[in-house]
């Protein structure tokens, strides 16, 4: 069955310091051949014929075992600790799938189709404004900040910014509260040369993951 991003993933950690932007090959892995358990927001077990992948480094394969599905052609929107990192998305042309390092404090910036329906997207760290576990508005303002000035030197103006508190909180399983420590897998899909983008938002926990929804990205 070829890879469907709307199914739950993970990006492995092979991917996550790639700085690299532009069309490039990932492997797709079955996420539950590789070790981990996948759950529902009710800690059951996702079933058997429920897919579940493991988006990995191509140059990394060999260091994983079996569950290797197939490898595919993405649009890689880059990551670097500190940075901001941008892809141009084609309207018309290459991949039709955008992928990105896991969003855990990130934001990412999305701006405006151009007339071809190509489109630029960011994805902007600045873990230094961070001054405690659980703080996320030093890091949303300083990101916020770079990617409007990112966009202010493109031919694109910034449409949408995706902030860590829109996907970062969570509800505690056995409190009910809400708890800081949700991961995000950012997504963009492109039909009919029109772009749209998702997140699948999830725990991570020691082997396995809890799978808590799926948003689209405005």
């Amino acid at each position: 069955m070829p890879f469907d991003p709307s199914s739950f993933f993970v990006v492995h950690p092979s991917l996550n310091g790639s700085t690299f932007s532009g069309q490039s090959q990932v492997s797709i892995y079955d996420i539950r051949q590789v070790g981990y358990a996948v759950r529902d927001k009710n800690q059951k077990l996702f079933p058997a014929q429920t897919p579940a992948y493991l988006i990995v480094s191509v140059d990394s394969k060999n260091l994983l075992p079996d569950g290797w599905l197939e490898d595919i052609n993405v649009f890689w929107c880059g990551y670097e600790q500190n940075k901001t990192r941008y892809s141009m998305l084609a309207g018309a042309s290459g991949p039709s799938i955008m992928l990105t390092a896991t969003m855990d404090g990130c934001s990412f910036g999305i701006g405006h189709s151009a007339s071809d329906g190509s489109i630029i997207v960011t994805h902007a760290n600045s873990a230094q404004s961070q001054t405690g576990i659980g703080d996320t508005k030093g890091m949303e303002i300083a990101q916020q900040s770079s990617i409007k000035k990112f966009f202010k030197i493109t031919p694109q103006s910034l449409k949408y910014t995706l902030k860590p508190n829109d996907y970062r909180w969570m509800k505690d399983s056995m409190t009910k509260k809400k708890v800081f420590g949700a991961s995000a897998s950012l997504y963009g899909v492109r039909e009919k040369n029109h772009w749209r983008f998702y997140r699948h938002v999830y725990e991570a926990g020691a082997g396995d993951y809890t799978y808590l929804g799926t948003k689209r990205v405005k």
